[in-house]
């Protein structure tokens, strides 16, 4: 059991065919707090998708028309890549360290690293239909999950069970083992489909209300509206957040990929909300400080950083702890982890994965105690991956 003391100044930690490559490696992110305003980037052409990816530090921004794919970094809060597509027929998701693409004009699956922002493999999909929708969580490594349509004698389109991809080989894999797939209760669910997307699994950014309301007018200063801040365990709202005013809309087939919800984004490790007001040509940048609603309910205590939950035999694994306290002294201990695991005095972790490790799964808890105040406990599991 490995016990270290941060001390905490003004409640934050200090912290310090193409061929396919073989091994998907994570980042370690580290976010830079906004301190802007609002403000908005100006696209040259009108969205057609967006994806939020390398565990919530870039959204994949997807414009049909010019065939482009844009990244927008919240450290830099501008644009800072532009990736040209083969096909104007594209499908994007972002995954914690990479894009993938499928070009349905060609019915071929690509990988693109978040690190070079370069295509580093192509393979063709073994599937003779229409892909019709990718998923995968923006700090995942996989595997992808397509939805597909197999195109049958007469030309119609039937539904089939979803395929599976691994990130590294771009090959087929079977579906994950069920008690790898988180299960939601149905109040969760429902819950979620209220929701936009946060970067924090702990906390949750509303959808705005009454979108099919014609007479839906800005509640915010300028041309904004106001959404709540929640926590999910329990729920509670917190407070409110600024976004572009959505305005009335009648919803096109085009919002069936790009979803109301995947124009509201919650960064609290930036303070930043992330909104794409119709008719869909720019992203506006509202600051929110996170900490500035917890210290009206004090004391409080934020584990702000969201590790990587995979690993692989023969690599190193590091996970930076970062926090946001209302006391000034946090206790770190390493309460439960695979053997070989170790924790630094500023909270780092790594592990060294051996070849030889037997189990699929290792499991991590870090308890942290404030001075003065109660525990709480950070909990994941680590999959652990042959490279």
């Amino acid at each position: 059991m490995l016990t270290v003391s941060l001390i905490l100044f003004s409640g934050s930690l200090l912290s310090a065919q193409e061929s396919v490559t073989s091994t998907v490696s994570v980042p370690s992110i580290e976010f830079r707090k906004y301190q802007g305003g609002h403000q908005d980037l100006k696209l040259p052409a009108e969205i057609t998708d967006v994806s939020l990816a390398g565990q919530g530090r870039y959204l994949l921004i997807y414009m049909q028309s010019l065939r482009r794919v844009s990244v927008y970094d919240v450290n830099e809060v501008r644009i800072i890549k532009n990736l040209a597509m083969a096909t104007d027929d594209a499908l994007i998701v972002g995954g914690a360290a990479e894009m993938l693409v499928v070009n349905r004009s060609q019915n071929l699956l690509e990988r693109w690293s978040l690190g070079t922002f370069q295509r580093e493999a192509v393979k063709l999909l073994p599937i003779r239909g229409e892909v019709t929708r990718l998923e995968l969580s923006f700090d995942s490594c996989g595997p992808l999950k397509l939805t597909w349509k197999e195109v049958r004698s007469d030309l119609t389109l039937r539904g089939n069970p979803d395929r599976y991809f691994d990130l590294q080989t771009l090959e087929e894999v079977a579906a994950p083992e069920p008690h790898l797939v988180q299960k939601l209760s149905k109040e969760e669910q429902e819950f979620n489909r209220k929701m936009g997307i946060c970067s924090h699994p702990d906390y949750a950014i509303s959808l705005p209300l009454r979108l099919d309301d014609k007479k839906r007018f800005p509640t915010g200063e300028g041309n904004t509206e106001h959404v709540s801040i929640f926590t999910r365990k329990p729920v509670k709202q917190l407070g409110y957040a600024e976004i572009a005013f959505m305005e009335h809309q009648d919803y096109s087939p085009l919002e069936r990929l790009f979803t109301v919800r995947k124009r509201i984004y919650f960064i609290p490790q930036a303070d930043q909300v992330l909104s794409i007001p119709f008719p869909s040509d720019r992203l506006h940048v509202s600051r929110l400080a996170l900490r500035k609603l917890l210290e009206k309910e004090p004391p409080y205590l934020v584990v702000s950083s969201v590790p990587s939950k995979v690993c692989w035999r023969g690599q190193e694994w590091q996970y930076q702890l970062q926090l946001e306290s209302s006391a000034d002294d946090v206790s770190v201990e390493l309460s439960a982890a695979p053997e070989g695991m170790q924790i630094t005095e500023s909270a780092k972790l790594t592990w060294r994965v051996p070849e030889d490790h037997q189990a699929d799964q290792a499991f991590v808890i870090l308890t942290l105690t404030p001075r003065g105040g109660k525990a709480k406990f950070q909990k994941f599991p680590l999959e652990v991956r042959d490279q």
